[in-house]
């Protein structure tokens, strides 16, 4: 078998199978996350009885998190911000993105694609679509 070149094969095979397998995981994962995000969406619109007043709080969360992560990007603070009123926020938004109800790491390409967040003009498209159906 190794005279043919068999075991060199396995052995890339496996280096393949044992660097694949973790990327493909995690892409599980984020899949499994995004998807739980929009039902929670579903659900919460759902409960409240009116999706589009939930589509239009995320809306203004969007805004809210965009300014702040332009700000913390471009190292500007504002001293009269009302939910920070001793200055006591993360120095820049990597710090507490892991928190925030959406993404505030915004990019294209594969930073959009391991996100574990969807973005949010599809969370407020698909809650606007469930009003419709629900006639609101």
């Amino acid at each position: 078998d190794d005279r043919n070149g068999n075991g060199l094969l396995r052995i890339v095979g496996g280096l393949a199978i044992y660097i694949i397998m973790p990327i493909a995981a995690v892409m599980v994962q984020l899949g499994v996350s995004r998807s739980r995000e929009y039902l929670a969406d579903e659900t919460g619109g759902k409960t409240i009885r009116n999706p589009r007043a939930l589509a239009r709080a995320l809306e203004h969360i969007e805004r809210g998190e965009v300014r702040y992560a332009n700000a913390t990007r471009a190292g500007r603070r504002n001293d009269q911000d009302p939910f920070d009123p001793r200055g006591e926020r993360p120095k820049n938004v990597y710090d507490c993105a892991n928190m925030w109800i959406s993404n505030p790491l915004k990019g294209g390409g594969l930073s959009r694609f391991f996100s574990t967040h969807p973005p949010m003009e599809e969370r407020i498209r698909r809650l606007n679509e469930l009003a419709d159906k629900m006639g609101l």
